[in-house]
């Protein structure tokens, strides 16, 4: 027999080896490590707050978090993880239940057909606090008289009925269990235990959870409403026009805002690094998919930009184009911003509405062209994060 003798603990047999899991509740608590020691070396066990804690210890032969792991494939035994420990035991003979009693509170005791006991682990019971875990930061997880009680109270509230427990309001249900007021997050509906559960899929609002209940505030200002980002490493629905021998739009990680990728005009395996340098006069575009703007403004484009090349405006000039039935207008130039960005990353921001564009469909083309074949040793252009923004529509 494994009995201690104490009562705060409960005497198991796990495998070959006696198990003494500590018993948490108000009349048990450990003060150190050594009170949480259950004998098993699958085990790590600590001391916290005056609660003892089992977590698994590594992979090692005979440890598992589950029965299925300890599976031997022998009809005889019967396997089990107990306290993280493969336990295959044979079933004992048996005439009745009462032959099978393994002094465990959460096993339901039977004897089979064969003669052969089964002890199975009964639904919702627990032994330590270790075993109840309703996947949410937001209650204090304790077993209490074999039964799991998650409340929102450090300590629980005590209670005879539920209607002793505090009012927590439509989107959480409260019942006592084992004479502790226990709480959990209704699902579905407008209920909620996180902002994430929360997300409308409207980029015109925000969405948080607060009293469990999620509230969805309309956006005030500009909103990004079209976003590339090239996180994927893709360009689809991108063309190219011009560019060639390796210098021309493309994607590069070389650098970015919004990581891995950024756009780039470049050759980025240079010998040196990136390099608009091939020997030749360079220049291409890229455009972007259309868009169609809504018909009430303003409008705005923000990109964030890289721009190492020839700060002369009247060489190496940097252009950005609005194109509408296949008509390129210029927006932006490299002269806004005195012809480079500085070796860094700099955010530029273009006012779309003097072009009266809402209603249109739009491209967005971002063009380069080195006027001539010398001087160009440089990096290049990077373009990171392109946004079309436009205020949201007040909500009816």
């Amino acid at each position: 027999m494994c009995a201690d003798g104490n009562d705060c603990t409960l005497d198991r047999c796990a495998g070959e080896t006696c198990s003494h899991a500590f018993l948490n509740g108000y009349d048990c608590a450990c003060s150190s490590y050594l009170d949480c020691d259950d004998g098993l070396p699958c085990t790590a066990d600590s001391c916290l707050s005056g609660k003892c804690s089992y977590e698994l210890k590594g992979g090692g032969s005979g440890c598992c978090s589950n029965d299925a792991q300890c599976a031997d494939n022998d009809p005889v035994t019967v396997d089990a993880c107990i306290q993280n420990t493969c336990s295959n035991l044979p079933a004992p003979p048996c005439i009745t239940a009462a032959h099978c009693a393994d002094e465990n509170p959460c096993t339901e005791d039977l004897c089979d057909a064969g003669g052969h006991c089964t002890n199975n682990w009964k639904a919702s019971c627990c032994l330590v606090n270790g075993q109840c875990d309703d996947g949410t930061a937001l209650t204090i997880d304790v077993c209490a008289q074999n039964a799991c009680v998650y409340s929102f109270a450090d300590p629980p509230t005590a209670c005879a009925t539920a209607d002793e427990c505090p009012d927590s309001g439509p989107c959480v249900a409260t019942t006592c269990q084992s004479g502790l007021c226990s709480n959990s997050v209704l699902d579905g509906g407008n209920c909620c235990v996180d902002s994430l559960a929360c997300d409308d899929g409207n980029i015109c609002t925000v969405d948080n959870c607060s009293g469990f209940a999620c509230a969805h505030t309309p956006l005030a200002g500009f909103v990004p409403h079209q976003v590339w980002k090239f996180d994927d490493g893709s360009l689809t629905g991108f063309q190219i026009e011009g560019g060639g021998n390796g210098v021309t739009w493309q994607l590069t990680n070389k650098q970015a805002i919004s990581t891995p990728f950024s756009l780039y005009f470049g050759n980025p395996n240079g010998a040196n690094g990136p390099t608009l340098n091939n020997g030749k006069t360079v220049a291409g575009k890229v455009v972007t998919p259309a868009v169609t703007l809504p018909a009430d403004g303003p409008h705005l484009l923000r990109v964030w930009a890289f721009i190492d090349c020839e700060a002369l405006f009247s060489r190496d000039v940097v252009t950005l184009y609005v194109r509408t039935n296949g008509q390129d207008t210029p927006v932006w130039t490299k002269a806004d911003i005195g012809g480079t960005t500085g070796l860094s990353w700099e955010e530029l921001e273009v006012d779309l509405s003097p072009l009266n564009l809402g209603g249109k469909s739009i491209q967005l083309v971002f063009g380069f062209d080195s006027i001539d074949n010398i001087n160009n040793d440089y990096q290049g252009l990077y373009f990171d994060d392109i946004r079309l923004l436009w205020p949201c529509k007040p909500q009816n």
